[in-house]
This record gives structure tokens, sequence and C-alpha cells, in this order.
């Protein structure tokens, strides 16, 4: 693709001393381009299909690998001085990235003379990462975020809560009016200040690395039963991520809070282990609620999906005489119940607030 320029008239030029400036109009350079193309894929599979006894028991395992090269991203490393910015910047094919997994099921199928029962477990692994992107070289080696997953989350690494003004006045200096109860956070580069230098990949991601599931189904003597479990695993969430979640985010007087804000810090008994440190409102100005070890939690869980138990009316003479040839009574229900350490909101809706905008 030939490389081309845009310009685009209206931009003001203005020249002189203050006080007899005079005004021009001009161009500017609004689009840049180089030669780009389409990113290319590079996949390989490999599956093995075994059955056994008499093909009721179905083994399928399949591995996969997908390398994605010349993704369009911005050329971010080009320099500022060199005349661009992040305007006008040009799109090359520059980024890579990998992907690898596995998926498996398993299925048994049995038929019986007054019956048959089923179970049919799948799992999936799925595990990606950023190899190029492209972004200008970071400070430090733990703020890369090539080689980590594509979504990877990145905060502070929380040590604990501050317990005496003593503590504060010998730690690394952290913003805002930090009192006793509050986050205190790991220097990672050493330098006494804790800022965005002292960030590193935190967590999994809400994004789960691992999902499978279970069906269970039987049927005996006109009764069925079957029974769908759902799960994920290595995925977890950031809690402290908004209204309702931050208390007092809208003033001392205004807005609603989950009632897990009462296990909060307590300076009657310091010691304890809480889930909130101290509490303040937005007119004070804390580090407490930034994206940190303390509060990402994990959210694998494993929950009942579906259910159903039936009885089919076959044969039966009452049938006959209501002219119907075949009755089914059955009752079913969904998300029965969910084991899971994560316990704020339904783990399906994600990171946020326990809110779904659809």
């Amino acid at each position: 693709m030939t490389q081309y320029q845009q310009e685009e008239d209206g931009y003001t030029y203005s020249f002189g001393i203050p006080g007899s400036q005079r005004t021009y109009r001009g161009y500017y350079e609004k689009l840049l381009r180089g030669e780009v193309t389409w990113e290319t894929s590079y996949r390989h599979n490999i599956g093995i299909e075994l059955n056994f006894f008499n093909n009721d028991l179905q083994l399928i395992a399949e591995l996969f690998k997908e390398d994605r090269k010349g993704i369009l991203m911005r050329g971010l490393d080009i320099p500022y001085i060199s005349g661009y910015n992040s305007n006008n910047v040009p799109f090359l094919n520059i980024g890579e990235t990998a992907n690898k997994g596995i998926d498996l099921t398993l299925e048994y199928n049995k038929q019986m003379v007054n019956g048959f029962f089923m179970a049919r477990g799948t799992m999936n692994y799925n595990s990606n990462r950023a190899v190029r992107d492209n972004l200008p070289p970071w400070a430090y080696p733990y703020l890369d975020r090539e080689g980590h997953r594509i979504s990877q989350r990145f905060g502070y690494i929380a040590e604990g809560l501050f317990k005496s003004d003593d503590q504060i006045a010998n730690s690394p200096t952290q913003s805002g009016d930090v009192r006793v109860g509050d986050i205190q956070y790991k220097d990672l580069n050493g330098d006494g200040i804790i800022n965005s230098m002292d960030q590193t990949a935190i967590g999994y991601g809400d994004t789960p690395l691992l999902t499978y599931g279970l069906t269970l189904g039987g049927g005996y003597k006109g009764f069925e039963l079957s029974l769908f479990f759902q799960g994920v695993g290595m995925v977890d969430m950031n809690y402290a991520s908004g209204y309702a979640v931050t208390p007092f985010s809208q003033g001392a007087t205004y807005g609603n809070m989950y009632e897990y804000v009462l296990d909060r810090w307590d300076p009657e008994n310091p010691d304890k282990e809480t889930l909130y440190p101290r509490l303040s409102t937005n007119e004070t100005i804390t580090t407490n609620y930034y994206q940190s070890t303390w509060w990402i939690k994990r959210a694998d869980f494993l929950r009942l999906k579906q259910a159903e138990l039936g009885y089919n009316f076959q044969d039966k003479p009452f049938l006959d005489r209501l002219s119907i040839n075949n009755l089914r009574l059955y009752v079913n229900g969904t998300n029965l119940f969910t084991v899971s350490p994560w316990k704020f909101w339904d783990p399906e809706l994600g990171d946020g607030r326990g809110t779904v905008i659809s």
C-alpha cells in the first residue's frame, strides 16, 4: 500500500512578540500512513479421538497453538520530536500475539433395558500473551507488558495496613492524607516514593484461563433427570472498582454501599483482618482504592446451571381415555447453587460493581 499523507485546513499559527502577534491559517498533518497489509495467522492443531467399551466411552483431546503477526498498531515507539504525535503517528504491521491451549471432552453413554445414563465433561485451557506491543521501553522490566496476558492487570502490591504513625514516617512516601489504617504499598524500585513506577502485573485477570462443564443425565422407567454444571478457574476480579463499592465516593451523605463496608478497619481492634481499610469520603485524598493486590479476589466458581426432573406417562390407560398420546410432567431450575470464594455478586458478571448494562 502506497504511503500517503492527509492534510487538513483550518489550523492557525501565531507569529510575533506578545502584543503584536499575527495569526495565519494553514494546513497541518492529520493522518500519516505507512505501507500496511493484512495481519497473518499461523495455526497448529493436533487432536486425538479414542473410543472404548464398544464406543460407550469416548475421549477427544486437541492441542492448539496460534501465532498472530503483523497486527495493525500505531507506531508508538516513534518519538514525538520527529514531528509525529498521538493523533497522527502512523499505523504499522508490528503487533504480535501468541495463543495456546487444550480442549478435552470425555463422554460416556450407556443404554439399559429400562433406561439410560450419560455423562459428558468438557474442559478448555487457553492462555494468550502479548509477544510484541510496540510500546516504548519501560523504565523497569517489571512494567513491561510484553510476555504477559493480553488483558493482564497491573497495579500495586499491598503489604498490609499501617499500624502506627512511626511506621508511616519510616515507610516510602505515599500521596494523599496517609493515616493509620491505610493500605501500605511495596516500593518496587526502591526510590522511597510510591507512584506508577511501582506497579507490576497482579492477578490472573477477569477472563478465566480455565473453563469446564459437566452434564449428567439418566432415565429409568419413565423418570428422567438431567444436571448441567458449569465452572471456571484461574480468574480473579477487582472488587474496589466503582460506585457503591468505594464508600462515600459521592460524599458522606449521598449514595448506597454494600453491607460489606461494615467489615472495615477499626481503631479499637487495629490487628483484625478486614476487607476495607480506614474509611474516608471523597473529600479526603487517599490511595486506598488504587488497583492493588488488596482488592484483587479470586473468582473461580462451580455452578449448577441447569437441573430438570421429569416423568413420562406412556402406555397409560387414562391417556387413551383423554385422547392423549404422550404426557410429560417436569420441573426445572436455573442457577440453583454456586460454590465460589467470590461472595460479592454473581461472578459471571465480571469486574465492575455487580451491574450489567444491556
